[in-house]
């Protein structure tokens, strides 16, 4: 359950720094983005730790 926490915040560190970034709220297809790039990246470091 840590680890989804830390996912959520990793998603929402960086869904803070695009939309500084930006200087405007993303959009639907952004967010999906990101939250594809972390789902990524934490099967990766899944993978890496098995």
């Amino acid at each position: 359950m840590n680890q989804k926490k830390n996912y959520q915040a990793r998603y929402n560190a960086l869904s803070k720094e695009f939309e500084e970034g930006l200087r405007r709220p993303l959009t639907a297809k952004e967010k999906n983005f990101l939250k594809w790039l972390v789902t990524k990246e934490r099967a990766e470091h899944e993978s890496y730790y098995k």
